[in-house]
């Protein structure tokens, strides 16, 4: 551990969180739902998607990207299956929301689905996912991201990084967990390749004209990254793009703001 590390108790981080989000306007029930799901992730040492996220967060609200009185709605829903507007709010919020209604319309039902439109960058998948195995269910999570992603034959991005995690109950309260993307390496290892001034391996990115490199400058406006194994994980990010994006009338691919 470093001499400069600094331990912080989660109590602390979450009142930390949930005080700027009550400064950027939000309301304090929301901020505290979105500060449970950053704390959480950060203690699984996903830190990448926890803490780190907030201030990105809330400079879309400053740049007007979303807005932090808005509150996810049902817009159409059946016995198994709900549509939500999250009108552009903390994207936290909206996942939520829906995993919980897809909760309680599994245990009604035997499964259901929920889909949001109008959200963003929603953190870790897994924290949705896990939130069904707590209650003894299956639990999935996918989302599509914005375009970053090559595919087989491809020399531009055509899709997301679209992450992937499923969580399964077990007797001993011990989760059995995964939360991948479905490119060949997390887009925040070539962040921090970047920030190192580091070298990367020569399959994880491909240049402007479509030759793979080992330098991740310029990296996500120039380059794209690759899928894993090849056509495999461009099948499942595109199986995930049709889950989310036309099953709930977004924009679609290439269309997905950055």
């Amino acid at each position: 551990m470093s001499k400069n590390t600094v331990k912080i108790s989660t109590d602390t981080l979450k009142a930390f969180c949930v005080e700027a989000m009550l400064k950027a306007g939000m309301r304090k029930e929301d901020a505290e739902t979105t500060a449970r799901v950053l704390v959480a992730t950060d203690m699984w040492g996903t830190f990448t998607h926890g803490s780190k996220q907030l201030r990105k967060l809330l400079k879309n609200f400053r740049d007007g990207r979303m807005d932090p009185q808005a509150a996810p709605e049902v817009v159409r829903q059946g016995p198994a299956w709900a549509l939500f507007d999250g009108h552009r709010a903390m994207p936290m919020v909206s996942s939520v929301r829906a995993m919980e209604t897809a909760i309680k319309k599994a245990k009604e039902t035997g499964i259901a689905y929920t889909v949001v439109k109008n959200s963003g960058h929603y953190g870790a998948a897994g924290y949705y996912a896990n939130m069904a195995a707590e209650v003894g269910l299956i639990g999935l999570s996918m989302t599509n991201v914005d375009p970053c992603m090559a595919v087989p034959g491809s020399k531009a991005s055509v899709l997301g990084t679209n992450p992937l995690a499923y969580a399964v109950p077990s007797s001993d309260g011990k989760n059995v967990f995964l939360d991948i993307a479905t490119s060949i390496v997390a887009a925040s290892k070539i962040f921090k390749a970047q920030d190192l001034n580091q070298s990367i391996p020569d399959n994880w990115l491909i240049d402007k004209d479509g030759v793979p490199t080992t330098d991740p400058k310029g990296f996500p406006a120039v380059g794209s990254i690759m899928p894993m194994a090849a056509h495999k994980g461009y099948g499942i990010a595109l199986m995930i793009e049709i889950l989310t994006d036309v099953l709930s009338g977004s924009v679609f691919a290439t269309d997905v703001p950055c």
